[in-house]
């Protein structure tokens, strides 16, 4: 693990770089749904900051240069600093994490709701392989739930999600919901997915549901993450109040509950050792610390709940002025390291989580 940049960083970052090449040569990359003319923007901008942090295709040996040369410089005024901070972090965790084949192999990680944090945060630091290399999506991956429905959900094996009777169609938006599960498909945007009751919507989720259990029930280790964001903001809430749900749900007695009875679900399917994490996310005021609630085992799989605040009440996880600003990477890198623990607590053999380091100028 690579814990600092000593005096020659972009040897360094070179050598980070050959052994992520090394690891892709052994992998089957798909780049057909890519755009192959996007390359790097030419300055530091936010659109610098989301092409480099969202891995939607491999750099080629010249756009790597190009990035590492801006990161051996360092920011050339204030404006750059954090934008430079964050990619530092997320590129050098993600080559590293990449290469790391006991977390590639050995260990799956999944979502369990209720947003599409988990698969974001999963991808853009290298924690697990992004669909390029033949990841599968899971219910969860690109959904908008209620935590508490969530825990449902999975306790419940998914059984009722698509049932036609429980689909409709989110009044104002373009997305299907199913709103006595507190579910809202809205990756699933436009008419098509409505037509024919719901038949592409169904056919969809059924084969993401069935990708699910087949990787619950493998014998890979597992660490299933639940971002319970206990107060969405945002579009996210407009949502859920067009839809005639609550777009807050506290981390309460109830909830334990419903997380242990999920756990137990997950822990009767699976032959692989597991862990969940259970990161409560929501905007709680201003420097708000990070917490552990509490930890507690479930049929042998440890849980452990951790408060880890948004760093505004108007936070945006997808949006790089949030997400590439100090607070940004520092909310971020706080789920990386609370994973990062929770697996060296669980599968102490192997090669730790990376969340990255900040590349400092030169000289």
């Amino acid at each position: 693990m690579m814990d600092a940049i000593a005096t020659e960083p972009m040897e360094q970052l070179l050598a980070l770089y050959a052994r992520y090449k090394d690891w892709v040569a052994t992998q089957t990359v798909d780049q057909s749904d890519v755009t192959h003319h996007y390359r790097i923007p030419p300055t530091c901008t936010m659109d610098f900051a989301s092409y480099t942090a969202l891995p939607f295709r491999l750099f080629d040996d010249d756009e790597v240069q190009a990035i590492f040369r801006f990161l051996v410089d360092g920011p050339q005024n204030d404006g750059e600093r954090a934008i430079h901070s964050y990619v530092s972090h997320v590129l050098t965790a993600r080559f590293e994490n990449l290469a790391n084949r006991a977390l590639q192999d050995d260990m799956e990680i999944l979502s369990i709701g209720s947003d599409c944090l988990p698969r974001i945060i999963f991808s853009k630091w290298g924690i697990q392989r992004t669909r390029m290399f033949g990841k599968l999506s899971y219910p969860f991956d690109l959904a908008l739930v209620q935590p508490k429905a969530a825990l449902r959900l999975v306790a419940q094996d998914f059984n009722g999600l698509v049932d036609r009777s429980s689909l409709s169609y989110l009044a104002g938006y373009d997305y299907p919901i199913n709103t006595r599960d507190g579910f809202i498909f809205n990756h699933e945007s436009g008419g098509e997915w409505i037509a024919n009751d719901f038949a592409r919507l169904i056919s969809l989720y059924t084969r993401r549901v069935r990708d699910f259990r087949a990787s619950v029930g493998n014998e890979k280790h597992k660490i299933f993450l639940f971002n319970y964001c206990d107060r969405f903001t945002g579009d996210a809430a407009q949502f859920f109040h067009a839809g005639g749900l609550t777009p807050q749900q506290d981390y309460d007695a109830e909830a334990r509950d419903l997380l242990v009875t999920a756990t137990q679900s997950l822990a009767a399917r699976t032959s692989g050792k597991i862990a969940v994490l259970c990161v409560v996310s929501g905007y709680v005021g201003p420097d708000a610390p990070v917490v552990q609630l509490e930890e507690f085992v479930v049929d042998g799989a440890l849980v452990r709940v951790v408060r880890v605040p948004r760093p505004t009440s108007t936070y945006t996880f997808y949006d790089p002025a949030d997400y590439a600003a100090a607070s940004g990477l520092e909310f971020e890198r706080a789920i990386v390291a609370a994973l990062g623990d929770i697996a060296a607590a669980v599968f102490p053999q192997m090669e730790p989580i990376s969340s990255g380091v900040d590349i400092a100028r030169c000289g």
